[in-house]
C-alpha cells in the first residue's frame, strides 16, 4: 500500500480525537508538575532549619526533640557525621506543629558519650539557620 493510499483511508476524526486526548493529558501532567513544585514548601514543616557546625570538632549525632518530650528522638544524621565547617538541612513533616525544640549534638562516636552540648526552647518557627561556635554558643538567624 502506498502512503497516499493509506493516508486516504485514515479516519481523520480518530486522529483528531487522539491528538486532543494527548494534548489534554500533557496539560494535566504539566498542571500537576507546576502545582507540586510550587506548593512543595507547604508540605515542609515550619520548623525546617540548617544546622552549621563551626565548633572545630566533628559532630557524630544530632538529636532534636520537642520541649518537655522527656527523651531524645532519633539521630538526625543517621550514618553520616557533620564535619567542622559543614552544614545539614533538617526537615520536619508538614504535620508537625510544635514550635519550641531542644537540640543536642554529640562529639563522640559513642552515642551515649558525655561529650555533648545541648540547648533548650529553640523557637524553630523564627530561625532558619542555627550555627554552633567553638564555645558552644548557638547563633540563631
Amino acid at each position: 500500500m502506498r502512503v497516499t493510499e493509506w493516508f486516504n483511508k485514515v479516519d481523520m476524526t480518530s486522529i483528531a480525537t487522539a491528538t486532543g486526548r494527548l494534548k489534554y493529558l500533557c496539560a494535566l501532567l504539566l498542571t500537576f508538575a507546576v502545582v507540586f513544585s510550587v506548593s512543595s514548601p507547604v508540605f515542609a514543616g515550619k520548623q525546617d532549619f540548617t544546622l552549621v557546625n563551626r565548633t572545630g570538632r566533628t559532630i557524630y549525632y544530632v538529636f532534636c526533640s520537642g520541649v518537655n518530650s522527656g527523651s531524645w528522638e532519633e539521630d538526625i544524621l543517621g550514618s553520616d557525621v557533620l564535619y567542622d565547617g559543614s552544614s545539614v538541612n533538617i526537615t520536619f513533616p508538614g504535620s508537625q506543629t510544635a514550635r519550641y525544640w531542644d537540640l543536642k549534638v554529640v562529639f563522640n562516636s559513642n552515642r551515649n558519650s558525655n561529650d555533648y552540648w545541648y540547648w533548650t526552647n529553640i523557637d524553630l518557627f523564627t530561625y532558619g539557620r542555627l550555627t554552633i561556635d567553638p564555645s558552644g554558643t548557638l547563633y540563631k538567624n
